[in-house]
């Protein structure tokens, strides 16, 4: 059996990916909108492409 690694982003990189700037993302966090990060590495939190993916599609950030 083979694990699959998840791909973790990070705030900048999930602005890169959903073409809006940092300061949109950190924005969306203060205010609750995205899903509170799965983990924090070091002091940076971060999240999974999947969820960030899914919450995107379903808030219509990102569409197919």
């Amino acid at each position: 059996m083979t694990a699959t690694i998840p791909d973790i982003v990070s705030a900048p990189e999930i602005a890169q990916r959903l073409g809006v700037r940092p300061a949109t993302v950190h924005q969306w966090r203060r205010r609750g909108i995205l899903p509170g990060p799965e983990a924090v590495l070091g002091h940076t939190p971060v999240w999974t492409w999947a969820t960030i993916e899914a919450w995107a599609i379903e808030t219509r950030r990102l569409t197919r």
